[in-house]
């Protein structure tokens, strides 16, 4: 028995900070009022939400809804009061939200409701089950407020603006970054200017050396065919030596043999001119 008194006290404690009069922030930062203790009607709190720069609330989307009962179950403990929020019928039997003006096109409603015709004309979240009845306006219920729609939606432009100017700010820096990849490109694009241009340079040296070699090729063949004409040239000569030296051999050996046949007819004519001398002697 005293553990579930104690426990009893631990949710009373636990949940009982919510009950009062309270700020609340939803996942998408829209800032709720909600009022539990102080019991109003449905004008008297759209009242006291505009004395707070606020409306009452607005919950014209899946997501909005999802987030605000999340919030109330954390909040109040699954014990979340029938509250009015800002929806109201209109003389078309239709129904609107006050803060936009526009016509539901997300809805909440209770079985067999809304209730058309009558004074039942403001809407009220029942905090059992979180459906949606049309009651009457003079109803006194607690009541929930948000901040107004154009204030949240320019809180999330301003949010929008400031992630634009910082993605601006990063494009900047990555421009700057990118002027000094820029400008280390520029010098160097200029040193391979200077390369290329050193290089077309020493390519015309070369061409025009290339040419000269090609003169100098061209001296070099006909040289070599000026030394191949010498060369047969030369052998021809040697061949005509090699006959002029067989003659003169020739020409020797047959002046040798002259020779020697002439010294024997001279010799044969000495003595025949000595012999005919002493006859002559003889005879003197």
């Amino acid at each position: 028995m005293n553990r579930v008194v104690f426990y009893g006290l631990v949710v009373l404690l636990i949940c009982g900070q919510g009950y009062a009069g309270k700020f609340y922030t939803t996942q998408d930062r829209t800032k709720l009022y909600i009022e539990r203790d102080q019991k109003l009607n449905w004008y008297e709190a759209q009242s006291q939400c505009a004395m707070r720069n606020m409306s009452l609330i607005t919950l014209d989307s899946v997501k909005k809804f999802k987030q605000f009962t999340r919030l109330s179950d954390n909040e109040f403990c699954y014990n979340f009061p029938d509250s009015w929020i800002g929806g109201h019928g209109k003389r078309d039997g239709t129904y609107a939200w006050i803060s936009t003006g526009y016509n539901f096109n997300f809805t909440q409603w209770e079985r067999y409701q809304p209730i058309t015709g009558g004074e039942r004309k403001c809407v009220l979240i029942l905090g059992n089950t979180y459906e949606w009845v049309s009651e009457f306006c003079s109803e006194l219920r607690g009541f929930v407020c948000e901040s107004l729609p154009i204030l949240w939606e320019t809180s999330r432009a301003m949010d929008k603006l400031k992630s634009s100017l910082e993605t601006q700010k990063q494009e900047v820096d990555s421009f700057s970054n990118l002027t000094k990849v820029l400008q280390m490109k520029d010098k160097e694009i200029e040193e391979l200017n200077n390369t290329y241009e050193s290089n077309r340079k020493k390519l015309i040296e070369f061409e025009c050396k290339k040419e000269s070699y090609k003169c100098t090729e061209e001296k070099i063949r006909n040289t070599e065919t000026e030394i191949d004409g010498i060369q047969n040239s030369n052998k021809d000569q040697r061949r005509l030596l090699q006959a002029m030296d067989m003659e003169l051999d020739k020409l020797r050996k047959e002046l040798e043999l002259e020779k020697k046949t002439g010294n024997k007819e001279f010799d044969e004519i000495m003595a025949f001119v000595k012999e005919a001398l002493e006859k002559q002697k003889h005879l003197l």
